[in-house]
């Protein structure tokens, strides 16, 4: 009886951590959306709750402020992108790292506030500024294996001067370009598609002057076919 209350006892305290951290994940999925669709300036902790349905108070029994939660919103994101960059390494050939791209487009996009204004965020959001150069630079280490992996046998890196700035620009475009596009194209109907197809060849045409002829064959082909 004894071990049979204790159990009882206990599924009541479970289930409230469960649903805590329900809503607590729910905070973060909900600000985020607004986020992406409004901007961070424009959204408050009163219209997150509002979007929820609870009261703030409820929302602030999880997160103390709004810095709060974009410093949580921020270590999901970098999470997330660790896991993936992970993978770079064990990439072989140009489709392969076509495809590579395309999870690292459809992860930023999914985190799409943080680099619609990014200078303005990390000098407003402190906490948060070390975390975003962290991924910059790991963004731009695997792009580095890209070059490596797809310029010509032909090109002798040890005199590729400018190596580190082509791929600091690759990140970049990784990053900036699918916002871009979308803004330059608001009169048309782009699709998720599109973005991510127009970023990825914009990123590996920087390659195209130290390509082989058989890797531009097959960007050309990538380019048309997705």
């Amino acid at each position: 009886m004894i071990g049979q209350t204790s159990i009882l006892q206990a599924v009541p305290k479970q289930e409230a951590k469960t649903r805590k951290m329900k809503t607590k994940q729910r905070i973060l999925i909900t600000s985020l959306a607004l986020f992406n669709e409004l901007g961070e300036p424009n959204v408050t902790t009163v219209d997150i709750s509002n979007e929820m349905e609870i009261s703030p108070g409820n929302l602030y029994y999880h997160y103390r402020n709004k810095d709060d939660i974009i410093e949580h919103i921020v270590a999901m994101y970098e999470q997330d992108m660790a896991k993936i960059i992970q993978a770079e390494q064990a990439l072989e050939g140009l489709v392969e790292h076509w495809l590579f791209l395309k999870v690292i487009v459809e992860k930023n996009w999914q985190y799409r506030f943080i680099f619609r204004d990014f200078e303005n965020l990390v000098s407003k959001y402190k906490t948060i500024e070390r975390k975003l150069y962290r991924l910059q630079n790991k963004m731009m280490q695997a792009m580095l294996g890209f070059i490596k992996a797809l310029v010509s046998p032909e090109i002798n890196l040890e005199h590729f001067h400018h190596i580190n700035a082509l791929a600091d620009n690759m990140a970049m475009i990784l990053t900036r370009s699918p916002l871009q596009h979308q803004e330059y194209n608001s009169n048309t109907e782009t699709t998720p598609s599109d973005l991510l197809n127009h970023t990825c060849f914009q990123t590996l045409i920087t390659l195209w002057p130290w390509m082989s002829f058989e890797n531009q064959n097959i960007l050309e082909e990538l380019s048309m076919n997705y």
